[in-house]
């Protein structure tokens, strides 16, 4: 099996749907005879229109729609990974980019490199060894918390512009001066 890139400038369909079913519409009619799409990701868009990168492998399985949703057998529902898709490039501004502590990859390079911040979930069983705190983050940029529900307290704190600093405990110590005041 090989894979290859491709770019694509898809004219979405009108019309009810998400735009997942306008992609799912879209995209096969696009394709070249044969090729099995891997890895999609939207570039560009307008109201009418998609700018598409795909990984095409030559051949899938037969009769199958890469579309279609297959829940995993042996689902546990006491424990899971949460997965976060990113917008970008769909018109969305990225405030924050929330994963697993340890997953380094390229989104992690681009927020380190582009000043966004990053939270880290730290999870106890996952596999993933790589110390993202070791990166050369400025200031206030990482934070690792502890589950999923901080990490949503945290991105709330990041998009009031609150510093979490200020709302983790232990506070920091408060630095004070006994020097007077002049002009009082």
């Amino acid at each position: 099996m090989s894979i290859q890139l491709q770019e694509l400038f898809l004219t979405l369909p009108g019309g009810a749907g998400s735009l997942l079913d306008r992609l799912r519409e879209a995209i096969p009619r696009a394709l070249p005879p044969g090729a099995w799409p891997v890895r999609l990701a939207v570039t560009s868009s307008s109201a009418s229109s998609l700018e598409v990168e795909l990984g095409l492998a030559d051949a899938g399985p037969a009769g199958s729609d890469p579309f279609e949703f297959r829940r995993r057998p042996g689902h546990k529902a006491d424990s899971f990974q949460a997965v976060f898709v990113v917008p970008t490039g769909i018109g969305a501004d990225l405030g924050a980019l929330v994963l697993p502590d340890g997953c380094l990859g390229l989104p992690t390079l681009a927020a380190l490199e582009q000043g966004i911040p990053v939270v880290a979930v730290h999870d106890p069983g996952q596999r993933m060894a790589n110390d993202l705190s070791a990166l050369p983050w400025a200031p206030g940029q990482f934070l690792r918390v502890s589950n999923y529900l901080e990490a949503a307290g945290a991105l709330l704190a990041l998009r009031a512009g609150v510093s979490t600093e200020s709302v983790r405990r232990p506070l920091a110590p408060t630095a004070f001066s006994r020097s007077p005041i002049s002009g009082a």
